[in-house]
């Protein structure tokens, strides 16, 4: 009886420990990868969804300077490091490229340097780099591309604001979300677009562009972080929209404080080079 009693035991013990060694693994995996986190409330990407048809996405971004001073290839990887531990991720790989030495860099030899990490997942990829692009400017460069975990949008703003913080980073953080509507939209329906959204989000209009080929509505929420200056107007909300014929599709920006651009050409660095990515040059 005795025996029998010792050797369940012994087998709850086994059973509870695997479970617990299961719990544990999922959990630090799902900490270490670019995730879909629920967000409680309506923000910026439900407004922005409720108002476009399909294929909506994100990218949340900080493109600044870094420092003034020599960074080695080691102190490079190292800051990268850092911040992928504070966006949650470690499954990611890391490219240098350039001369290292010292001496180089200060007897007029100097060598353009990179270092860029990336990860990707069924979420989302990280693309972020450093650049020394002369013998005191070192550069920053922390993309945040979400797919799947669009919904995480907000989530991944505040890590990157964290980040800012922690670095001294003097800079907004920008998120740009897109989607598509089908067909070319008229002005008038692009007006009635445009006019959703703003009132949703409680901003108001400050500058305007409406024309097929340049259509740009700029406004400011005082409840949205940051600020831009357009002439003498503050502006943190930049609606944009274009027609691609390919596609029979109307594309629809939504990016806070402004819509850089270029800024959907980041995901792919294969076929990107470091200077379009940091949108700098």
């Amino acid at each position: 009886m005795y025996k029998c009693r010792k050797y369940k035991l012994q087998r709850i013990a086994v059973t509870i420990a695997a479970i617990l060694w299961i719990v544990t693994a999922v959990r630090s995996f799902m900490e270490r990868s670019i995730y879909a986190v629920n967000n409680t409330g309506s923000d910026i990407v439900s407004i922005f969804s409720e108002n476009v048809d399909n294929n909506v996405q994100s990218d949340i971004s900080v493109d600044t300077e870094l420092s003034d001073n020599y960074l080695s290839e080691q102190a490079m990887c190292l800051i990268l490091e850092k911040m992928a531990s504070e966006i949650g991720i470690n499954r990611y790989n890391i490219q240098y490229s350039g001369n290292n030495s010292y001496e180089n860099v200060y007897n007029n030899r100097y060598i353009s340097r990179e270092c860029v990490l990336t990860q990707d997942s069924l979420y989302g990829t990280v693309v972020m780099g450093i650049k020394a692009t002369d013998e005191d400017k070192n550069y920053i460069s922390i993309h945040i591309k979400l797919g799947k975990g669009v919904t995480s949008t907000t989530a991944y703003k505040a890590k990157l604001e964290k980040i800012c913080n922690i670095y001294g980073i003097d800079s907004n953080v920008n998120v740009c979300i897109t989607g598509q509507c089908d067909g070319d939209k008229s002005i008038e329906e692009r007006n009635q677009i445009t006019g959703n959204i703003l009132s949703q989000l409680g901003a108001k209009e400050a500058e305007a562009s409406r024309t097929k080929d340049l259509y740009t509505i700029y406004a400011y929420d005082k409840d949205t972080d940051g600020y831009m200056y357009i002439g003498k107007k503050k502006t943190n909300i930049n609606i944009s929209m274009n027609y691609d014929e390919t596609t029979d599709k109307t594309n629809i920006y939504l990016a806070t404080p402004i819509n850089r651009g270029t800024i959907n050409k980041i995901a792919d660095y294969q076929t990107t080079t470091f200077i379009e990515i940091i949108g700098l040059y």
